[in-house]
């Protein structure tokens, strides 16, 4: 009924008269006949008096209220501050996701890992990679076509790179003439220790037109490569090996001939043989391979492709990809085939296709074929742009293939389950050759391409290197 509001605040009246008006609500109106008044004394202390109970101070309700209302203020601070913090958790989390997303779905940024000397190397001069490793180091070779300010095909030194625990560095210089591909392998000798050879396939000498060089094996000694044996080749594009029933076959791609070359390994006198030949015209690759209760096969590139199977004594015709029509036929370079799913596939780079009018188009498609449990069967056509190679690799379970464009970027897919998608764009065009290697834990793919050839590294999520 009375309240004297020059000694409280008006934050006190509001908590107090709340409370006032609870426990007037609360006085029980048989006892509480008279007037009831509610006012401030002379010390600022709230009094509730009535007739019957006389009067009451009510200022430890003030002071609980006051204690009451900080610790509200108190706690609704810290729930705000939380709150922030969660929503800044938040955001971090979605520029986290969004940066995975990023790095792992588009096309950059790129980083060298290791870059080979571009003084030692004319822009598009080189041709092959070819990765291994012996009692633990790692190697790299890389084939070189040509000398600095020379001829298309000539003689100049192809390097061996050995890893040094932090980038490649040049080991080894090997002379070479019109160097196409290198292949490393093991075989058995005649006391039965390992021999450790690195194979070169030599393409041509413009110094030397009239005798077209011999493909050349060198040998590990312990210290170096020295030369070990040559095999005649008719402008060699490319060298495979394989191993069926403890002897080493070795097969020579013909570039300049109509048929390819096979040689076993004579273990007795230490060195290969001539074995056979099998059609194969304007060969640039070749490819050992085995299929799970089928065989051994050797396939060929070139005009079209030919596969051949293993009979028990020799390679025997099975199964041709000449045309991609009746009315036209293909050019290929690169083969590779790969067990995926349960079955294989062959993948086939086209470098050009000739059409009905005879005219050449190098923007076609490159194929991948399906293994049906019998024969090949197309299964996906890629557009590339003169195709010079295919590379499957797998990281983590997940099955990759990555394609050399000479005409345009590379391309990297990746399986999802039921087709290869586009998975990283490779920033250069004139890409001649790709290796998939790894050291320890860290994953790589080497590109020999056009003006350099350069190495990458696997981030977690796709290979990178610097624009």
């Amino acid at each position: 009924k009375f309240l004297d509001l020059s000694t409280v605040s008006m934050m006190n009246i509001l908590l107090l008269a709340s409370v006032a008006v609870a426990l007037l609500a609360s006085t029980d109106a048989a006892e509480s006949e008279g007037e009831v008044m509610l006012y401030a004394d002379e010390h600022g202390n709230l009094v509730l008096a009535d007739e019957h109970n006389g009067a009451t101070t009510l200022g430890f309700v003030l002071d609980n209220l006051q204690q009451v209302a900080a610790l509200e203020r108190e706690q609704s601070q810290c729930v705000e501050t939380v709150q922030q913090q969660l929503e800044t958790i938040r955001a971090l989390q979605q520029q986290l996701q969004q940066l995975r997303e990023v790095t792992c779905s588009s096309s950059g940024p790129f980083y060298y890992v290791s870059s080979i000397p571009p003084m030692t190397i004319q822009s598009g001069n080189s041709r092959d990679f070819e990765a291994f490793e012996i009692n633990g180091t790692h190697y790299l070779a890389l084939a070189i076509r040509s000398g600095n300010n020379a001829s298309a095909y000539s003689e100049a030194d192809s390097i061996i790179f050995r890893w040094n625990t932090t980038a490649f560095v040049p080991f080894q210089y090997i002379p070479t003439f019109g160097a196409w591909d290198w292949v490393f392998f093991t075989t058995t000798l005649a006391d039965g220790s390992s021999a450790h050879i690195l194979a070169v396939a030599n393409y041509f000498n413009d110094n030397a037109r009239a005798t077209p060089p011999k493909s050349v094996l060198y040998r590990w000694n312990g210290v170096a490569f020295v030369f070990f044996q040559d095999i005649p080749s008719l402008y060699g594009e490319c060298l495979a090996h394989t191993t069926i029933g403890g002897l080493s076959f070795l097969a020579v791609a013909n570039r300049g001939a109509g048929y390819s070359d096979v040689y076993r390994w004579n273990i007795s006198v230490q060195q290969f043989d001539y074995y056979q030949s099998v059609p194969s015209e304007g060969a640039s690759d070749a490819e050992f391979f085995v299929i799970e209760n089928a065989g051994v096969f050797l396939a060929f590139s070139g005009k079209g492709a030919e596969v051949y199977h293993w009979n028990g004594s020799a390679f025997a015709p099975f199964q041709s990809f000449v045309r991609e029509s009746d009315q036209t036929w293909i050019g290929t370079r690169g083969l590779r085939v790969f067990p995926l799913a349960g079955t294989y596939y062959l993948a086939l780079a086209v470098d050009y296709l000739v059409d009905q009018f005879d005219e050449v188009q190098y923007k076609t498609n490159s194929f991948i074929y399906r293994w049906n449990g019998t024969m090949f069967q197309e299964f996906q056509a890629v557009e590339t742009q003169s195709s010079f190679d295919w590379e499957p690799f797998t990281i983590g379970g997940t099955q990759y293939l990555a394609v050399a464009n000479i005409q345009a970027a590379g391309m990297v897919f990746r399986w999802n389950g039921s087709i290869f998608e586009e998975f990283q764009l490779l920033p250069d065009v004139g890409i001649w050759d790709l290796e998939f290697f790894s050291i320890g834990n860290r994953l790589f793919l080497a590109l020999v391409s056009k003006p350099i050839s350069y190495i990458m590294e696997w981030n977690g999520c796709r290979f990178n290197r610097p624009t």
